[in-house]
């Protein structure tokens, strides 16, 4: 490795260390408010490297025992018998389209949902074990869209097609 590419790979603990700390903060500042789920999301970008620039988002939740809190699912109390998890999710996105790769790990076809709201997609799947949920908000209207889905080796596919929004307000697909 080069000099020069090895000054690119360098990692600033110091400002790691600072975003840990502001994500105690948050988690300080919740417990403190009675707030119980935060939705943080933002973009990541460096004038210093080219071509970086990508996006996050994070969900935190505080509850006793891992239950789902005011979850538009499920009843208060979900089966006994399953874990609820957020499925891990790729978001792959383009000028016209976005393609979203859920990975749902012993999910039959038959058991997947999911529901479009204004800019958010809420997917639901259940394995025998598992519940899985997952909500997702984009920067766009996601309602006026053409939408299509696959599954296929366990990863659900949904594409949009991005379009001029026509109104609607939701959209639901088994």
């Amino acid at each position: 490795m080069t000099d020069k590419e090895n000054k690119d790979l360098n990692i600033n603990f110091g400002d790691l260390i600072k975003g840990l700390g502001r994500f105690i903060d948050i988690i300080s500042d919740m417990v403190n408010s009675g707030i119980t789920e935060k939705e943080l999301k933002g973009e990541i970008k460096d004038p210093n490297i080219k071509n970086l620039h990508g996006a996050y988002g994070i969900n935190i939740r505080i509850g006793a025992d891992h239950k789902v809190l005011n979850d538009k699912f499920f009843s208060k109390n979900p089966p006994a018998n399953k874990k609820i998890m957020e499925p891990n999710v790729e978001i792959l996105e383009e000028e016209n389209q976005t393609l979203i790769m859920v990975d749902l790990p012993g999910v039959e076809e038959d058991n997947i949902h999911y529901t479009i709201e204004n800019d958010s997609i809420f997917i639901n799947a259940q394995s025998e074990n598992v519940i899985y949920k997952k909500k997702l908000t984009f920067k766009y209207k996601l309602t006026g869209c053409s939408i299509s889905t696959n599954f296929n080796n366990n990863v659900f596919l949904i594409i949009i097609n991005k379009a001029i929004n026509s109104g609607d307000d939701s959209h639901e697909g088994k």
